[in-house]
C-alpha cells in the first residue's frame, strides 16, 4: 500500500513538474527597441487586456500567442501593430511623425524646396506652380506637385509629382517630376512615400 501511495505521489509530482516546466517555457523574452523617448507603447493580448506599457527600450517576458501594440505620443502618428510571440526576439519601434506635426514643419521647409526645384528646372519653372508640399515619415522625406499654369476654364493642367529627401539638413531631389512615380524606378524610396505622392492630388 505504501508503495502505491509513493508511486502515486511521484506521478503527481512529475505531472505537476511537467506542467510547470511547460508553462515556464511558454514565456519568451521580447526586446522592444524604442527609437524615441516621446511616446508610450501599450501592449495588449487578443482579449484587449493591457499586459505591459513601455516608455523606453527594454525586454519583457510574454507568453506565446498573438498581441498588438498601440503607439501614443503628441507628435507621433497613432498606429496599431500586430505581432506574434513564438520565440524570443527583438522588435524595433520607430513610428513616423503625425501629419499634423509634419504640416507645421513643412511650412518651414517649403522655401528651400521652391529654391531647389527652381534652380534645377530654371528653364521650365515659370510654366508651373509648386503646390501642396508635404513632409512624410520623420520629416526626412517630402512630396510635392508641379501644376501646369493653364486657364482651367479651357483645359485641365498637367500635374507632375516629385519626391525630395533630406540628409544632414540638405534637400535633394530623389524622384524627378513625373505624372506617376513608380516603385520599380525608385527602389530606394520607401514604398509608403511613393504610394502617398501618387494617391494625393493638389487641393487647388
Amino acid at each position: 500500500m505504501k508503495k502505491i501511495i509513493t508511486f502515486a505521489i511521484i506521478a503527481i509530482v512529475i505531472i505537476i513538474g511537467f506542467f510547470v516546466v511547460r508553462e515556464v517555457l511558454s514565456y519568451k523574452s521580447i526586446g522592444f527597441d524604442l527609437k524615441d523617448s516621446d511616446y508610450t507603447v501599450s501592449i495588449f493580448n487578443t482579449d484587449k487586456k493591457k499586459v505591459s506599457e513601455l516608455t523606453k527600450s527594454q525586454s519583457i517576458q510574454l507568453k506565446e500567442g498573438d498581441y498588438y501594440y498601440d503607439i501614443n505620443g503628441d507628435k507621433f502618428a497613432q498606429e496599431t501593430v500586430d505581432f506574434a510571440v513564438r520565440e524570443s526576439r527583438n522588435i524595433t519601434i520607430d513610428p513616423d511623425y503625425s501629419l499634423t506635426y509634419l504640416r507645421d514643419k513643412a511650412a518651414d521647409a517649403t522655401p528651400n524646396i521652391v529654391t531647389l526645384i527652381s534652380n534645377r528646372y530654371a528653364s521650365l519653372i515659370n510654366k508651373y506652380t509648386l503646390e501642396d508640399f508635404t513632409l512624410l515619415k520623420k520629416g526626412e522625406w517630402g512630396i510635392g506637385y508641379l501644376v501646369e499654369k493653364v486657364d482651367r476654364r479651357i483645359a485641365d493642367p498637367n500635374i507632375y509629382r516629385f519626391i525630395v529627401h533630406k540628409d544632414k539638413d540638405v534637400w535633394t531631389i530623389s524622384a524627378t517630376p513625373a505624372l506617376t512615380i513608380t516603385k520599380s524606378t525608385y527602389p530606394s524610396i520607401p514604398p509608403s512615400v511613393i504610394d502617398q505622392v501618387n494617391l494625393a492630388l493638389p487641393k487647388s
